[in-house]
């Protein structure tokens, strides 16, 4: 695989998930014609799309998913290998979930304050056997935090925006 290949194939799951959520903002016959005519779009950018409409305006699920398991969307499910200790709280609205070499990446948004996700996050993963290695505030809109279990590490990158803070997660063998 190219260096940066895994970045483009993430950031083109994003623009077809985009592309989803407003082709489904459109008008149409209903909702089956919608979600099938939204679902082979994504199939000509080589996604296999599932969407959902409530009605002809509000998109109640939009998940793009490539052959890599990678996912894009509104709350896609995590990956079944993905693992159970690493915290994903409830709060959080997950954005993409990715296998990558040996771990995975999630990209979510959170309407809790950099703290309260700090607070959160120290409590999940110490109390699922984590240890922190460290946190940072690495510029003035992002905190980063560090946990290591059994030969892996978790990496965390906080991220404010105008009304939710953007999470981005890593866990991966650590590096011997």
């Amino acid at each position: 695989m190219k260096k940066g290949a895994g970045m483009i194939r993430i950031t083109n799951l994003l623009a077809i998930a985009g592309t989803t959520i407003l082709l489904a903002s459109c008008g149409g016959k209903d909702n089956e014609n919608r979600e099938k005519q939204i679902e082979d779009a994504a199939q000509e950018h080589a996604a296999d799309a599932d969407v959902t409409l409530r009605d002809m305006s509000e998109v109640t699920s939009a998940v793009v998913a490539q052959t890599n398991d990678a996912q894009a969307g509104r709350n896609p499910k995590l990956p079944d290998d993905f693992p159970r200790d690493v915290a994903v709280p409830d709060e959080w609205s997950i954005m993409s979930a990715a296998p990558m070499d040996g771990g995975f990446m999630l990209t979510a948004t959170t309407t809790a304050t950099v703290e309260e996700a700090l607070e959160l996050l120290r409590e999940q993963m110490t109390a699922a056997g984590w240890t922190e290695v460290g946190s940072a505030q690495a510029a003035s809109v992002m905190t980063q935090i560090g946990f290591t279990k059994d030969g892996r590490v978790t990496n965390l990158n906080i991220i404010k925006s105008r009304k939710n803070r953007n999470v981005q997660l890593v866990t991966i063998p650590k590096k011997n």
